[in-house]
């Protein structure tokens, strides 16, 4: 080589195609059967999609669709989980342009990456045995197959309605919109001769690919549709059409805020389709977002101490005595803080934060709640003030939110009394979270990673990665195994290690976590029947239970999606378990009582009783019709004439949408050329009115039903559209309905 120890690049793929003599690595035999079996999936002809340009499906989508297939088999099967963070984010971006590029090519089913994941793992499991593991043993389905499928079918749902509105805004963007001519009229000096070009251009303005016309195109066809100033009118549509071309950026933020379309999602869309994006006024949007969410952000109190506790933090740091107890005394006051700043002094009935050179309190963190309580004199004899809860404002530093009862100054002793029995049910919640952890890891997966944590008095609750519902059999499980693991009542161990002796002891830690290098506290729950030792080793820097028996009990109370890719378990412990059982045992007697069965015969006798509620419905709903149709004849007495068009408008009473299409299909038929307006109050809650236009075939090159609803519907309060036969609108405000059809005739009137 002219520079050796240059690397060429030239990498296994790459020498593939100099070996095999073609040009792309994506006609070697290592991307070849992926990218044919793209084509497959998506059903198009994999020679006639190689011919197509990028940004219409064709070669390019293809090749995306193999590429990321591939990077997806291999970040799963190296244990990465689709996330909106680190790695898993990166995987997730991944799968959804595949996703998108699939649907370029025509592909809307959500089937596509795991049957291209499968074609990876069938070509290269020979040379990479780890893809073997992939999907677990047929038939069963492997948690890696149900991850790929949670996230495909979730994205699908994403992309049906945002991609559609993307799409929309797209098409717009490249029509030109007839209401700016009169922008192009006040260009002109001679408003004649402004008035005969806009009429001779209107053909050339309407054309759907004006915004694909070059500009020479453009001014050539002006020219010979409109002579007389059209040079003039040629350069300021060429110039309007340009400055429209643009999706804003406010429209873009819409869709990544409301419909949950990633950024590089719709700048790709855009990209593809020539549309340019406005970034900036994105970024403005965003903005505007911030601002809006941290004005209504209750913690602004934090930042305007800030300056005041990073000041106090150089000097003084709080003891943290409340891992052994719920009660010290003789801590003295280091500092005072108020609204106004630190003070020397506080008067009775003053809300202040304290800053204390230890404390009994523990200070919110890591998801579990702050101790509430109250600071006496050192006697005791002598209620001081009221402490709400406990924060770190900076690192080290505990500041206590306090009602003062007494004169308080800096430098006084005081005792520092926490609420003990609170304290003691909050530690049992969260010995419950890592218990619970323990067992989501064991029967989910490994996969499981926290992603947010609530450790009250009241209940715990635990944010995790995972791509679907936990069904019920595996929530029982979950319960089962916690539960058999507080009945062994083992004594919980607390150590301070270096970080680097604590991973390799087995502590649980998070790829991306940040942990201090020295004293991270370990908390174990040992398991003498498991080969590590131990049920559960985490980080933590809560307060737990001595023994997991003290957690009593433990039973999930809620499980539910948080967000995407996340699901939220809720749960209880000790009495509040106990009380829940028995208000269920309770509940259970009642209904068992009310329908004369057994408890264990309780869900049958419901489904009957359900069974027989439809069916009492259905017929309710068959008599309503009946009484409806019964009155075709009156509502044809009804029938006016506007402008040689018969017109019935009416409201029908106890009716739902499906009777007035019914009715209105009766009454056309029976009128034979007409307009049918029939309205109704729909039951709630709350009660809507329901509108339906009808034309009669013959009529719709006069009169769109569509725009008859889109004209009545904001009479009611609503919207409305649909097809030139037939369309609804509906609406909230039902006091305004015989007003509204009183308006039909006008209406129709004004259309003819």
């Amino acid at each position: 080589l002219p520079r050796p120890s240059i690397d060429t690049g030239a990498g296994l793929e790459r020498l593939a195609a100099v070996l095999q003599d073609k040009i792309s690595n994506y006609d070697t035999d290592l991307f070849l059967p992926l990218t044919q079996r793209a084509a497959e999936l998506c059903g198009v002809n994999f020679e006639v999609e190689k011919k197509l340009e990028a940004g219409k499906g064709g070669a390019a989508s293809l090749r995306v669709v193999a590429d990321h297939s591939r990077a997806t088999a291999f970040l799963i099967a190296d244990g990465v989980v689709p996330s909106n963070e680190g790695r898993g984010y990166v995987l997730r971006k991944i799968m959804r342009r595949a996703i998108r590029h699939g649907r370029l090519l025509g592909l809307k089913r959500p089937v596509l990456l795991i049957e291209m994941v499968h074609r990876v793992r069938s070509i290269m499991r020979g040379a990479y045995r780890e893809l073997d593991t992939l999907f677990g043993q047929a038939p069963l389905i492997g948690t890696e197959e149900r991850q790929i499928r949670a996230e495909e079918h979730r994205f699908s749902r994403t992309i049906e309605v945002g991609l559609d509105n993307l799409e929309e805004l797209i098409r717009k963007q490249k029509e030109m919109d007839p209401r700016f001519f009169d922008f192009y009229l006040k260009r002109f000096s001679d408003p004649g001769d402004a008035q005969t070009t806009f009429r001779d251009l209107l053909p050339l303005v309407s054309r759907p690919d004006l915004a694909q016309i070059s500009s020479t195109d453009l001014r050539n066809e002006v020219m010979q549709l409109a002579p007389l100033g059209g040079h003039v009118f040629a350069k300021v549509l060429d110039e309007e059409r340009h400055s429209r071309a643009i999706l804003s950026g406010d429209a873009a933020f819409r869709l990544y805020d409301t419909f949950g379309l990633p950024r590089d999602f719709v700048e790709d869309a855009c990209h593809d389709a020539g549309v340019p994006v406005d970034w900036d006024g994105f970024e403005h949007a965003m903005n505007d977002q911030r601002t809006r969410s941290k004005a209504s952000w209750k913690g602004a109190h934090k930042e305007i101490a800030s300056p005041v506790y990073a000041k106090l933090a150089e000097i003084y740091r709080t003891g943290p005595n409340f891992y052994f107890e719920s009660l010290a005394k003789d801590c003295r006051i280091e500092a005072i803080v108020t609204k106004l700043g630190a003070v020397n002094e506080l008067a009775p009935g003053t809300e202040a934060e304290i800053v204390l050179d230890r404390t009994a309190f523990y200070a919110e963190s890591g998801g579990q709640v702050a101790d509430v309580g109250t600071f006496w004199n050192n006697e005791q004899s002598l209620e001081l003030a009221e402490v709400r809860g406990a924060y770190y404002p900076v690192s080290g530093l505990i500041a206590h939110r306090i009602v003062a009862k007494e004169t308080l100054r800096v430098g006084d002793r005081i005792a520092c009394v926490a609420d003990g029995a609170r304290r003691e049910r909050i530690k049992r919640n969260h010995t419950a979270t890592h218990l619970m952890h323990a067992a989501l890891r064991n029967i989910l997966g490994t996969h499981v990673k926290q992603a947010g944590s609530l450790v009250a008095p009241d209940r715990l609750r635990f944010d995790f990665s995972h791509f679907a519902a936990v069904d019920p059999a595996e929530l029982h499980d979950i319960e089962d195994q916690v539960n058999d693991q507080i009945r062994t009542n083992a004594e919980l161990a607390t150590d301070l290690l270096p970080l680097d002796e604590a991973l390799a002891s087995g502590a649980l830690a998070f790829f991306g976590d940040r942990y201090p290098e020295q004293n991270v506290r370990v908390v174990t729950i040992p398991d003498a029947n498991s080969p590590r030792g131990f049920y559960s080793k985490e980080l933590c820097g809560g307060t737990h239970v001595r023994r997991s028996g003290e957690v009593g009990i433990f039973k999930v109370t809620v499980e539910q999606a948080s967000s995407a890719g996340v699901r939220r378990i809720e749960a209880i412990t000790g009495a509040a378990a106990v009380a829940d059982y028995q208000r269920t045992k309770e509940i259970l007697a009642q209904l068992s009582g009310r329908f004369g069965v057994t408890e264990e015969n309780l869900a049958a006798a419901l489904e009957r009783n359900e069974e027989s509620q439809r069916q009492l419905e259905k017929q309710f709903e068959t008599l309503k019709r009946k009484s409806a149709h019964s009155k075709l004849d009156e509502l044809l007495e009804q029938v006016r004439e506007v402008k040689g068009v018969k017109v019935l408008s009416a409201e029908i009473e106890n009716a739902d949408r499906e009777t007035l299409r019914q009715l209105s299909d009766s009454l056309r038929q029976k009128l034979g050329s007409g307009v049918v307006v029939l309205g109704a109050v729909e039951d709630g809650p709350p009660p809507r009115v329901a509108l339906l236009a009808g034309v009669t075939k013959d009529l719709t090159a006069r009169l769109h039903a569509g725009k008859i609803a889109q004209e009545l519907a904001p009479l009611v309060g609503g919207k409305g559209g649909g097809r030139p036969d037939l369309a609804e609108a509906g609406g909230k405000d039902t006091s305004a309905l015989k007003k509204a059809l009183l308006q039909v005739v006008p209406l129709l009137e004004r259309m003819l």
